[in-house]
This record gives C-alpha cells, structure tokens and sequence, in this order.
C-alpha cells in the first residue's frame, strides 16, 4: 500500500484529524501528508468540508464499484473460457481448436491480469 492510500484510509476513519497529527500516527512527513491531501482534492478523490474534516467517502466508494465491476467482468471471462474449453472438446478442426485456444489464452491473461 501507497503512502497516499495510507493517508486515505486514515482520513477515512479519521475524517477530523489535522495534517501534522496524521503525519505523526502514520510515520509519515507532514509535508507529504498535506502534499498528497492537497492533490487529492484537487483531482476530486477528496473533499474539504467546511469544518475544516475531509471527506474521502466518493473515493472509497468508486473504488469499492470499481472492485465489482472487475469481479463481474472476471466471472464473465471465466464463462466464455468454459464455454471455448467446451467447444474445443468438440472440435475436430485443427484452425478452429487453435483459434479457441488463442482466445482462452487471451481471456486468462486479462482474468489474471486484473
């Protein structure tokens, strides 16, 4: 884990903690902890919310859709991989066996890659 998803889940569970604080429990520079704030809110991962907390629930939340979306899309690789495996058990051409297996390749590359 990253020093800035550190700081993140911090935040996240300690939305009212100053800068200089969060540096220290984490045994992080200070300067780094208000560096890798100041960007996340400028890319949007984090909000400053009026009382001076942050908010870092969108982030946590896109990532956690994310981590589904990913699951989904492994399931459904899985599937096709079964049904090419499937379809190659009853293949008796050579260049269709061959092309089958090239995508089964390809499918477990992004299923492990992910």
């Amino acid at each position: 884990m990253t020093q800035a998803e550190r700081v993140r889940e911090f935040y996240r569970d300690n939305p009212t903690v100053k800068a200089k604080e969060a540096a220290e429990k984490l045994d992080i520079l200070y300067s780094s902890v208000k560096a890798y704030i100041a960007k996340d809110i400028k890319a949007g991962r984090c909000l400053r919310l009026s009382d001076g907390s942050l908010d870092y629930s969108n982030y946590f939340k896109v990532s956690e859709e994310v981590g589904s979306l990913r699951e989904w899309q492994n399931e459904v690789r899985r599937e096709l991989i079964e049904q090419l495996l499937e379809a190659n058990r009853h293949e008796t051409a050579s260049d269709q066996i061959r092309l089958n297996a090239k995508e089964i390749n390809k499918l477990l590359n992004e299923v492990t890659r992910l």
